[in-house]
């Protein structure tokens, strides 16, 4: 045996069990069995893990989705592609890779199980994300919403932040090396370019990064430090805000390349809606030089957890340029925009809209928020009275212009303020939720209630039925009103109410509350309640119309209710219930027309679906029967739908063969099991291949030749005259008395469908007198094969 056969790599296939030499496949290829022609996926076990799909590919490794088999949790395996398999530099990357992520434990870095090598490749099994990547969402969705990136930036920016407390640097921060899993979380993944770091430094000998996202420095082979991930991530939330990278030349030039980073376009000029603190966020981690950066993970994490505590609380982030002061840093930042009483309501205003407008230009004055001094408190005061005016005029603005998912946001805002009055609280947070129920967002009008609930639960002296109506509100009971409160706070309850029971389908109770509404003089509610109950009215007979209707009354109900969608006033729950009523509309009629006979093209169809199904299966069957693979012809047939009664007839009589000729292999596995001798074992040309039988295994013969290594024949590699011929070496009276007649079944069967006819006959003739029904079946099977063998002839 010489030394290639030492290394090749031999395989069984998972449905014969033949083997097969694999050797030059790649792990998970799809390869097609010389014998059973099944595809079926080879070396798929790497080290304790089993691979069972592909992930995707990178540019020096391959991900593929695995079960560890001890476990049974799933992972994702890295493996090192083939044209890196044999580079000392690549693995040594690759090995180093695997190091550096097993020594971060953080929950926003993918943790790493297991190093190994498998078919001559090293592989890393890691933490299997069960999610996308941020790359994956931009292209989805476009830009993203601003509030989810933040949360997003922290966490990666904690996950930075440990690996940089163990002496890294990521070096590949992209949107496609953001992983965001099921929950929402981020998590960093592919440490493959990270670099050690002296002294919080460190000097690549090579780049190999994504233009887009990739810090100057790099690309003058610089040394490197946490500064440059900073660089990095903040062009790929440039990308996720923008919905577009930083710059789109796709040229490899590094002085061009560094032309274009020192000139790339403010944030804010690339898009809308992105608040001026994040922008100037961005715009200075992605500054050009290192040093007009941010200069550590927490001062980029104060500025973004900031930006993140003003949508949770409304509080306004201090300028970027602005350091805390004694004042600050003892009493903490002011809790709500608080200015000069004489700058007046102009100036507050501006502060309030700090978060909505374009950023300011130079000769625009900016109203900076301050610390509240014990002297100060009547200004306090006051300048928390205009702010509560200020904001809630804009959000009844939006309100009365149909923009309910700002005037949520508004809304919520307000409640959510600190030292704003309870009943001011209160109603803020109905209508946030009612805002969110009329845009349909019942997910958020319950969150308002839950939060603007949990913060009036912990004040001090709260009203105690604020919160039980809140926390009504929130579940899936009705509302119930309390009694006491002033008509106007009384009538907002009501509104909120009706919109609760109209989202969750209890339209009779929430016309009763629309109608309380109307009778109490709910101005500001009027016009959107009598669009709800205008919707009552067009849609509440609809549920009796969908009893007992023939085909031809769905098809017009269908049709109507169409048309009736385009009428609607409201959103939600009115659309939801006339999708449900098209859908059951739909069903009904399906059903109508199950119960007709077929369409005579539908018929047809079908018909010729399953005569096509029939030939792939028979042509199937009639190529593994001439390679005499019976088992597979029995499966084919067992599974098979035969279109007609001739071909139901075909198929029956090819697996009496086939089930009796398939047995015959594991007979003679048991009859010869123990058995040796001279046999001569023939080609397919007539000339002699083995001399000698050693014994059987379940799979084949075990045979040898002068000159020749031992060597297991399969079953179906034994030409049909050998297999005659070594059952005539073995006498009846040497074969147990319970083999004996189901053996010469099997042969005879085996005969005729290998084309030994005649011997095939013989020996059922002596069967028959021992079993007629073997007989009747044989020569009814018989009869048919020759009827169809004369026809194709």
């Amino acid at each position: 045996m010489d030394g290639s056969e030492l290394n090749q790599e031999i395989e069984n296939c998972r449905e014969c069990g033949n083997p097969m030499n694999v050797t030059s496949f790649a792990p998970f290829s799809e390869v097609q069995c010389p014998e059973c022609h099944n595809n079926v996926h080879v070396k798929t076990d790497v080290g304790s893990y089993e691979i069972v799909a592909k992930q995707g590919v990178g540019g020096m490794s391959l991900v593929f989705k695995a079960v560890d088999k001890t476990l049974g949790r799933k992972v994702a395996i890295k493996l090192l592609n083939e044209s890196y398999s044999s580079d000392a530099k690549r693995i040594e990357e690759f090995e180093k890779e695997a190091k550096i992520t097993a020594a971060i434990s953080h929950p926003n870095v993918v943790r790493v199980f297991t190093v190994g090598q498998a078919y001559g490749r090293y592989f890393i099994a890691m933490e299997l994300v069960d999610g996308e990547s941020l790359e994956q969402r931009i292209a989805m969705t476009g830009k993203l919403a601003e509030e989810m990136v933040a949360r997003l930036a922290i966490e990666v920016v904690e996950g930075l932040k440990s690996a940089h407390q163990a002496g890294l640097i990521h070096r590949d921060m992209k949107p496609g090396n953001i992983l965001i899993d099921s929950s929402g979380r981020a998590k960093i993944v592919d440490f493959g370019l990270a670099l050690v770091t002296s002294g919080g430094k460190a000097l690549a000998e090579e780049i190999w990064a994504t233009p887009y996202y990739v810090p100057p420095e790099t690309l003058k082979l610089q040394e490197e430090d946490l500064r440059s991930d900073v660089y990095a991530l903040a062009a790929s939330l440039y990308h996720a805000l923008s919905g577009e990278p930083p710059f789109t030349t796709d040229t490899t030039s590094t002085s061009e390349l560094l032309k274009i980073k020192a000139t790339v376009p403010k944030l804010s000029s690339k898009t809308e809606g992105v608040s001026p603190h994040m922008c100037a966020v961005i715009d200075k981690a992605m500054a050009f030089e290192a040093s007009e950066r941010f200069q550590s993970y927490d001062e980029l994490l104060d500025a973004l957890k900031q930006l993140d505590a003003f949508y949770r609380t409304g509080t306004i982030p201090e300028p970027l340029n602005k350091r805390k002061s004694e004042s600050s840093r003892r009493n903490g930042r002011s809790k709500f925009p608080v200015v000069p009483v004489a700058g007046g309501a102009m100036a507050l205003a501006l502060a309030v809209g700090y978060f909505s407008q374009s950023p300011p230009t130079d000769s625009e004055p900016v109203v900076k928020p301050v610390t509240v001094q014990e002297e100060d408190a009547s200004e306090n005061e006051q300048a928390l009275r205009v702010f509560i005016a200020t904001e809630l005029k804009v959000a009844q603005n939006l309100f009365k212009q149909r923009e309910y998912q700002e005037a949520h946001l508004r809304y919520l805002k307000i409640a959510l303020t600190p030292e704003v009055p309870t009943e001011t609280v209160f109603w803020a947070g109905l209508q946030s939720a009612s805002s969110a129920w009329l845009n349909a967002d019942t997910e958020s009008a319950r969150s308002a209630l839950d939060q603007v609930r949990d913060k009036l639960s912990s004040e001090k002296d709260s009203e105690q039925s604020f919160v039980a109506v809140l926390e009504n509100l929130g579940d899936f009971e009705p509302v119930i009103i309390p009694e006491n409160l002033s008509p106007s706070l009384e009538t907002s309850i009501r509104f909120s109410a009706g919109l609760k029971e109209w989202e969750q389908g209890r339209w009779d109770l929430a016309r009763q509350l629309f109608q309380s509404v109307i009778a109490t003089n709910g101005s500001g509610y009027l016009r959107v309640v009598k669009g709800y109950l205008a919707d009552y009215e067009a849609l509440e007979h609809y549920p009796e119309a969908l009893k007992d209707l023939n085909v031809e009354q769905a098809n017009g109900l269908i049709a109507e209710l169409a048309d009736a969608e385009t009428l609607l006033n409201t959103k939600g729950r009115a659309v939801f219930n006339i999708t449900q009523w098209k859908r059951q509309a739909e069903e009904h009629k399906s059903k109508l027309l199950s119960e007709k006979k077929l369409h005579s093209t539908e018929k047809k169809l079908a018909k010729e679906e399953a005569q096509t199904a029939w030939k792939e299966t028979k042509s199937k069957v009639i190529n593994s029967a001439s390679n005499y693979w019976f088992r597979g012809v029995t499966r084919d047939l067992q599974k098979a739908d035969p279109p007609n009664e001739k071909e139901k007839k075909w198929g029956a009589a090819m697996l009496f063969f086939s089930e009796q000729a398939g047995e015959l292999y594991m007979t003679t596995f048991k009859l010869f099991a123990d058995k040796s001798g001279e046999f001569v074992v023939l080609n397919k040309s007539g000339e002699k291949q083995y001399d000698k039988i050693l014994g059987a295994k379940s799979d084949g013969l075990i045979v040898s030749a002068e000159g020749k290594p031992e060597k297991v024949l399969a079953w179906a590699a034994l030409l049909p005259h050998s297999m005659w011929e070594l059952h005539k070496v073995l006498p009846d009276a040497s074969v147990p008395e319970e083999l004996r007649i189901e053996r010469r079944k099997q042969l005879a069967c085996y005969a005729y469908l290998t084309g030994l006819e005649e011997n095939a006959q013989l020996l059922a003739n002596i069967v028959f007198e021992m079993d007629p029904e073997f007989a009747e079946n044989w020569e009814l099977s018989v009869g048919v094969l020759e009827e169809e063998k004369r026809k194709e002839d």
